[in-house]
């Protein structure tokens, strides 16, 4: 299937934004090599009238900080569009007049997040003209986005998309001591996905993860990898957790696992790494630490571990 179809077929699908995968990425790849193609310009036009008509349900919906973030991520790819003047007064109407304030924009960078448009949250957190000491966890959100979108992208073999993520994870302070550690946990899970890509052989089938990318879904798939997930973390086999849990993110449009699902996997990593530096083993925490930010940088007791950890020389 060429660019063009499965362009055209993404935006069918309602599948607008947020990966590799989407409408916008698709007509974005043609256009990055052939910037005059008319059927691609339309194209992208469309999708991002798609994308301003859901900032206006957003609005209707009471969603302000949705929908800002929606319309200043089409300011960004098309600052000309037809449809933006409308979807702004819109919004000035909705907020009485008053021009989005720094609350607003830090919401929409969550409500972003959190919908897997990352490209949209970094418009909007590039915007911020007042960071604060306690924008801190705001920033290690987006890194930690960005890393698990550099892994789930390999894990596509998307490897420009997973560059592009990483090339963001390393313009941003991820909000600990060990930001080389970091960096180096993340590009060990994406090679790890490049080396299960090339042999395709494990004790989980990961052949079927990989044909079912290639449009070739299986229906028990997600299931599947649901019970891989649920069974490991159950018995604290975290490296197999993780892996299953990246899995998962790869079978859906926002390219990213449920924040429950992350939250569990986190909380276990903070707790195992509580008990490594316990026991004296600061290499062992750190691991398990950079793990727990991976998943879910807000998880209770994650920052005073970070404050301990940054004692240990590892």
């Amino acid at each position: 299937m060429g660019l063009l179809d499965a362009a055209r077929r993404a935006q069918a699908q309602g599948n607008l934004d947020g990966d590799s995968d989407s409408a916008l990425a698709r007509f974005n790849e043609i256009l990055e090599r052939d910037p005059g193609n008319v059927l691609a310009l339309n194209g992208r036009d469309d999708v991002l009238a798609g994308i301003l008509a859901q900032a206006h349900k957003r609005l209707d919906a009471g969603d302000d900080a949705g929908a800002l973030a929606l319309i200043e991520h089409v300011d960004a790819i098309a600052p000309r569009h037809l449809g933006l003047p409308a979807a702004r007064a819109a919004l000035a109407s909705h907020l009485g007049g008053v021009p989005a304030q720094g609350a607003l924009r830090r919401a929409a960078i969550m409500a972003a997040i959190d919908e897997g448009q990352l490209d949209a949250a970094q418009t909007l957190f590039d915007a911020l003209s007042d960071l604060r000491p306690a924008d801190e966890g705001l920033v290690r959100e987006l890194a930690s986005a960005w890393a698990r979108r550099a892994i789930v992208e390999a894990l596509r073999g998307r490897d420009r998309a997973s560059q592009h993520a990483r090339n963001r994870l390393l313009a941003l302070n991820v909000g600990t001591s060990n930001t080389a550690g970091f960096v180096a946990l993340v590009d060990g899970r994406m090679a790890a996905w490049h080396t299960r890509r090339d042999s395709q052989a494990s004790d989980v089938d990961w052949s079927m993860l990989f044909a079912a990318l290639q449009g070739q879904a299986s229906d028990s798939l997600a299931a599947n990898m649901r019970q891989c997930f649920e069974q490991a973390l159950a018995s604290i086999w975290l490296e197999r957790a993780a892996t299953c849990l990246e899995a998962m993110s790869a079978l859906v449009a926002r390219a990213d696992a449920a924040g429950t699902d992350r939250a569990r996997l986190a909380k276990v990593y903070v707790g195992v790494a509580e008990e490594r530096l316990g026991r004296g083993n600061g290499d062992g925490a750190w691991q398990a630490a950079d793990m727990a930010q991976l998943w879910d940088p807000g998880a209770a007791g994650l920052e005073g571990l970070f404050a301990r950890l940054g004692r240990v020389a590892r």
